[in-house]
């Protein structure tokens, strides 16, 4: 693991239960985030507004994890490096701007005069959202920074099956968070709230629509509760991809640089809880999920993040 060095902030020191030893150090200056052009006005204003910065530009966290479950389990020490997050899930009118097309289930008749195009995208597989992540990065940065590299794509009924995918997490486009950055951003990162079985909040009523409060239908992004970092949705709307291979439920202990997970797996997590959630287990910000990558369904969408680089 890196040295560590020139201590900025520590947070948590406390061991109870429900919470983790966070510390927060200084890395090299990182290079501020630049859209490359303003063509497309509203791809950029929806990011502007959107984006919130997690772990600082030049800094990185160290989580001494103290939970019986997700990613900050007893015993293990995470090291996570500059990244920031969109507070939003991406919504039904984004994916739209930036692919053209909009697979979602509920498209209309949005509940209690809310936004239909502000509802989360859904029915999307993983591989759809890695592409809809290269294609925004090369509409508002540079193509040369895509996070992913996709070939030998095998197609199903026009949807694709399989495809050889390597992540360099070194680029600074936008991608899916790991494991890790999900549920750091949904504890609250250095802002707080670790103590919370939900994210943001005690009660699920406040943070999340799940199965007793949504109708059997999502809603418009950013209505419930924000936690303290600012993040909406995390425990409920929908389910959101991650990066990371699944293996078999297993956490490994110890400490770990930057943690993207197995190299290869047959599926990929899912993190938060979705509208259809029956049981409030399922928006634990510990809940860990998997589906097989090529799966779409109404209760899975995605976030976006991007790594902040020197």
């Amino acid at each position: 693991m890196k040295k560590l060095f020139a201590l900025v902030a520590v947070l948590g020191i406390c061991f109870l239960p429900l919470t983790a030893q966070v510390k927060l150090y200084n890395e090299n200056s990182t290079r501020p985030y630049k859209m490359q052009t303003t063509a497309e006005s509203r791809i950029v204003t929806w990011l502007q507004d959107a984006e919130i910065e997690v772990i600082p530009a030049g800094q990185f966290a160290i989580i001494e994890g103290s939970f019986k479950d997700g990613a900050f389990v007893k015993g293990r020490e995470v090291a996570i490096y500059g990244y920031s997050m969109c507070k939003y899930e991406v919504t039904q009118e984004f994916y739209q701007l930036v692919t053209g097309t909009n697979p979602s289930k509920f498209k209309v008749d949005a509940p209690n005069g809310e936004d239909k195009n502000k509802r989360p995208v859904e029915n999307v597989s993983w591989y759809d959202a890695i592409i809809f992540c290269n294609q925004l990065t090369s509409l508002v940065m540079h193509e040369s920074d895509c996070v992913y590299t996709i070939s030998n794509i095998q197609h199903v009924n026009g949807q694709i099956r399989s495809a050889d995918v390597q992540i360099d997490l070194k680029k600074g486009g936008f991608r899916l968070p790991t494991e890790a950055e999900w549920e750091f951003a949904a504890r609250g990162g250095t802002k707080g709230g670790w103590e919370y079985e939900y994210s943001g909040a005690k009660r699920i009523q406040d943070v999340a629509f799940w199965q007793a409060s949504s109708g059997g239908v999502t809603h418009q992004v950013g209505l419930k509760e924000a936690n303290a970092l600012g993040m909406y949705d995390m425990s409920g709307n929908v389910s959101e991809w991650c990066n990371d291979w699944w293996q078999d439920g297993k956490i490994p202990k110890g400490s770990v640089d930057n943690p993207i997970g197995p190299e290869t797996g047959d599926r990929k997590i899912i993190r938060g809880g979705a509208f259809d959630s029956a049981a409030q287990k399922f928006c634990y910000v510990t809940f860990r999920g998997h589906l097989m990558p090529f799966y779409t369904y109404d209760y899975q969408g995605f976030r976006i993040c991007r790594s902040v680089l020197e």
